[in-house]
């Protein structure tokens, strides 16, 4: 939370939103709850932080309640309600807040952590299999999708597929690393990261920044990468790490 902080700090500075009705809402995160409750969305990426907030404030709650046995099950009929519920969801609203929805997008969460239970038993041949075969279908129908946006069936099963996609695509590169012994890419992937956090909030300021440059779109991609890397780096070995360090180590 303090690099969210930060990063929320200087992007409604550089956006002339500091103190606005709209910063608040970032602020406490509750500004996907509803739909178009923001009358100037100036730090758009940071919906996926507000689902998993809540779901983690939410979540022990669930686990203290719910029987231990029961737990799996209960996850799955959660999971079963929130689909039901995003098919009058999307005769509603618009695609954008069936995707940035806080509380309507728990499912994305829940089915990571129930793949958490299956994954091992999912051959990487199978999963690469499907994997690129869902990433086919998705090159090619992809103009299918953007021309019939207005429609909720389009609308509703594309979320799903691209969850199921995604999670595909988490265990590709899970069981890659499983089975690869190459140090040089595990020692990158591993630098890459401790920097995935500061890139996710960050980035989006350097667009800010270098957006209305008037200088050729290759030379912008190089600065804008330069940038994010080394500040991502600089961010995590200097902000993030020595909070981490001061965190209780359990035992």
């Amino acid at each position: 939370m303090p690099l969210y902080l930060l990063s929320l700090l200087i992007v409604s500075i550089i956006t002339n939103n500091l103190l606005s009705f709209d910063f608040l809402k970032y602020l406490l995160l509750i500004q996907n709850i509803l739909p178009n409750a923001l009358s100037n969305d100036f730090f758009p990426i940071v919906w996926s932080l507000s689902i998993e907030e809540f779901f983690y404030l939410f979540f022990p709650i669930i686990i203290l309640i719910v029987n231990k046995k029961d737990l799996l099950k209960f996850l799955i009929y959660f999971i079963l309600l929130i689909l039901f519920l995003k098919i009058f969801i999307t005769l509603f609203f618009d695609l954008d807040f069936l995707r940035k929805g806080t509380f309507i997008r728990f499912d994305s969460i829940i089915v990571g952590f129930l793949a958490r239970y299956f994954y091992k038993n999912l051959s990487i041949f199978v999963n690469s299999a499907l994997c690129f075969l869902l990433l086919f279908f998705y090159v090619i129908g992809s103009d299918f999708v953007i021309s019939n946006t207005e429609n909720y069936s389009v609308k509703y099963f594309f979320v799903i597929y691209l969850q199921i996609l995604s999670l595909l695509i988490l265990f590709f590169f899970i069981k890659i690393d499983e089975i690869s012994n190459f140090s040089f890419l595990k020692n990158f992937f591993s630098l890459i990261s401790k920097q995935t956090y500061s890139v996710y909030l960050f980035h989006i300021i350097f667009i800010y920044m270098l957006y209305d440059l008037d200088i050729s779109m290759l030379y912008k991609f190089c600065v804008y990468i330069f940038l994010l890397f080394t500040s991502s780096t600089f961010i995590f070995y200097f902000f993030e790490k020595p909070i981490l360090d001061k965190r209780p180590k359990l035992t």
